[in-house]
């Protein structure tokens, strides 16, 4: 199959190794470092020279020194009598010398005196100025004493200036040698710098002169590898044609159908499988036929947009004659398109006996759950009357009256009759429910049955009033007697239990015309507006009925018996006011109501007490 994958002969140049470039690097820091301190002592010595003593100051001290003395001879010469030394020559030598101390204690030269520690001496001769000035101004008034004072100051500030001057020159001269020691201490390390300077790019020259031989070793050897891989290349592409070759006749023979478009949507091959199982028109897998012509046969047949979708897809499509087919879009990296129909006819059919079985097993499960749930919560108002009635026989069981035991014994006697009649009817209930069962409508006595109803929630709640309201209601309606009062049970029941004393609960009866309403009313807890279109859901209870024994399945068989007869049971309720189930039987009635019915609003059996 494919080809053994060989490296070209030849000699292999290593590359520079590790140290190599270690070396390099080391070299750029020297070079670097070099120049930078070098640069940097240069200018280190340039401060030091701009640091050393001004040229001038010792000519500055000098001057001041000299017309110090010029002054003290000048004052002598006045005193002397001389002509030619008059009050404005002394005053002039007077002012030169000002000018020449001001020189020395302003700018860089008095910041120097003052770093050469001079201030006393600069001090000194500042106050020798000023004295001096008060004592010409004497002199020149004729003060007998005050010219040879002024002549002794003078001396003396020219002594101090000497002093001052010789101090100064001696630190020159000290600087000047010191700075002459940095300067050839500074050349040494430039010398250095320079030779670490040569060195590294001598070695910098050398690695350049290395990485060029090395460049041109790699691209001799990247030629002979271009080569080489030429000549894979070739052995491959003749190797993947091969496959290719293969592939396609795998793909024709497969026995699933395989469409492959390119990424501008034509097709480019299509075995015969897929034409066999998706029937389309002719031309629809013609070489260079258009995908979206494909994604148009799919939405014909019930699945739009399948070819649309970004994502790869799987779905089922029902084709004629009950068949089925597996239609698989893959998107592929390059923008491709796949397509993929399979036969799955016989795993469909599979699936669907399956679901068919798994429904029938949940209907008997649902069958035997119904009877469980009926059992519980229709049985319970029986067995509380025969057990209150038992209960009581046994406290007054020796001082009873014969009347009132008959009574409590044909109480307990209804009780168990009515027990016996719901089995019958909670076996019926659970065939119902399984769909096995059809009511029997009879002409019956709605009256009576709401009358017994009433009744029996009376025993059982003897502390609630039950308003029965029957006016207008005719004789005899057509239903199933035992069914009904087991929904109007329920309702009724309901009424008691979501609602508190002293509250009562009204049931009303009326026919119009044919049709028949029984409505139940308490004004108890309600139902929450977001929550009735679930009430009669099985196993549904509200969220106000929380903290209230109950299973959630009396509403829905109580509208399924009442569907059974043609009517429905509708529903008005608000949260914390209360609810009102109406029960409509159109077309139920039998005998029209008789006139003696009495008025509208006329009650009967008006409270439980």
């Amino acid at each position: 199959m494919g080809m053994a994958t060989e490296r070209p002969a030849g000699r292999v140049t290593a590359a520079p190794g590790r140290w190599t470039y270690l070396l390099s690097l080391a070299a750029v820091v020297v070079f670097v470092v070099s120049i930078v301190v070098s640069g940097a002592r240069l200018a280190e010595m340039e401060q030091d020279i701009a640091r050393g003593v001004p040229e001038n100051l010792v000519w500055m001290a000098a001057q001041a020194q000299f017309e110090a003395v010029r002054l003290a001879d000048a004052v002598g010469r006045h005193a002397a009598g001389d002509p030619e030394v008059d009050a404005e020559v002394l005053r002039t030598r007077f002012d030169v010398l000002l000018s020449r101390i001001d020189i020395l204690h302003q700018g860089k030269p008095g910041e120097y005196l003052l770093e050469l520690g001079e201030g006393s001496a600069v001090a000194a001769v500042l106050r020798d100025a000023t004295a001096i000035e008060a004592r010409v101004g004497e002199a020149l008034l004729g003060v007998p004493t005050a010219a040879e004072a002024l002549r002794h100051q003078a001396h003396g500030l020219a002594m101090t200036l000497r002093d001052m001057t010789n101090r100064v020159m001696l630190a020159d001269r000290s600087r000047s040698l010191e700075l002459a020691d940095r300067r050839r201490q500074v050349m040494l390390e430039l010398l250095a710098y320079g030779v670490g300077i040569l060195a590294s790019g001598t070695v910098l020259a050398l690695s350049l002169l290395r990485g060029l031989r090395h460049r041109a070793a790699a691209e001799a050897e990247l030629a002979r590898h271009r080569d080489h891989l030429e000549d894979m290349v070739a052995a491959r592409t003749a190797d993947v044609l091969a496959a290719e070759e293969r592939l396609v006749s795998a793909i024709d023979t497969a026995p699933d159908g395989f469409a492959a478009y390119g990424p501008d949507g034509r097709l480019v091959h299509a075995n015969g499988g897929i034409q066999t199982l998706l029937p389309a028109r002719r031309g629809l897998f013609a070489a260079g036929a258009r995908l979206s012509v494909l994604a148009a046969e799919l939405a014909a047949l019930g699945v739009p947009g399948l070819i649309e979708a970004h994502d790869d897809t799987d779905v089922d499509v029902r084709l004629p004659e009950d068949r089925w087919c597996r239609v698989s879009i893959r998107r592929m990296p390059d923008g491709g398109t796949v397509v993929r129909v399979a036969d799955v006819t016989p795993y469909i059919h599979a699936t669907q006996a399956l679901e068919q079985a798994l429904a029938r097993a949940q209907g008997l499960t649902d069958l035997y759950r119904s009877f469980v749930s009926m059992v519980s919560h229709q049985f319970r108002t029986p067995m509380a009357i025969i057990d209150a009635a038992a209960q009581r026989l046994l406290r007054r069981a020796d001082s009873i009256p014969p009347e009132e035991l008959r009574d409590r014994a044909g109480k307990i006697r209804s009780a168990v009759l009515r027990l016996t009649a719901l089995m019958d009817s909670t076996l019926n209930a659970a065939r119902l429910d399984a769909g096995e069962l059809a009511v029997e409508p009879q002409p019956s006595d709605l009256a009576a049955l709401l009358r017994f109803v009433a009744e029996r929630q009376r025993e059982i709640a003897p502390d609630r009033a039950v308003v029965v309201d029957l006016a207008g209601l005719p004789a005899l309606v057509r239903m199933d007697a035992t069914m009904m009062e087991q929904a109007l049970a329920n309702l009724v029941s309901n009424a008691v239990k979501y609602s508190a004393a002293p509250t009562a609960v009204e049931i009303r009866a009326v026919a119009v015309g044919t049709d028949v309403t029984v409505s139940v009313r308490d004004h108890g807890v309600g139902i929450p507006s977001d929550e009735l279109p679930r009430l009669f859901e099985r196993f549904f209870r509200a969220r106000t009925a929380s903290g209230i024994a109950g299973t959630g399945i009396g509403l829905a068989f109580a509208r399924h018996i009442v569907r059974l007869h043609g009517g429905d049971i509708t529903v008005e309720s608000r949260e914390g006011e209360g609810s009102t189930f109406t029960v409509r039987l159109p077309g139920a009635a039998v005998a029209p109501a008789p006139a003696t019915a009495g008025a509208p609003g006329h009650l009967q059996g008006v409270d439980g007490e």
